[in-house]
């Protein structure tokens, strides 16, 4: 964990890229970075899905640290999280799209996912789209 200053820092000097992939909904960090972005991706999977998933995640790694972790913050049951997740849909997500209407470009894309499906055909057409790109 970063100090809030520290990580609104590192944040900003990834604007200042040419390209650049940031992942999270971080709401204090939400005003400048979707000003600067050209392409919004919400993930906007149903509760069920999310929870599944998590759970899925905590038993399979319980114990030990994911490669997307920290060294030292091993997988656990955190019931705050789990809160999170089944609350997200009516807690969260309305402060999310307000931030984005707000915040957001004119030029910029948004794109709504709501299945793995769907994901995977966007992921499909981004590599092709890259492949002809080099051709």
């Amino acid at each position: 964990m970063v100090d809030r200053e520290e990580f609104l820092k590192s944040t900003h000097e990834v604007y200042q890229q040419p390209e650049w992939i940031i992942d999270g909904n971080y709401l204090s960090s939400a005003s400048e970075r979707f000003k600067h972005c050209d392409t919004i991706i919400h993930l906007d999977y149903p509760t069920h899905v999310c929870l599944y998933r998590t759970i899925k995640r905590t038993l399979s790694g319980y114990g030990r640290t994911r490669l997307d972790m920290t060294e030292g913050c091993p997988e656990r049951f955190d019931w705050e999280f789990f809160n999170y997740v089944l609350t997200y849909r009516r807690k969260m997500r309305p402060r999310l799209m307000e931030a984005i209407r707000e915040n957001k470009a004119d030029s910029c894309r948004i794109v709504t996912l709501q299945a793995a499906v769907q994901a995977e055909a966007f992921l499909s057409d981004v590599a092709s789209e890259q492949a002809g790109a080099y051709v």
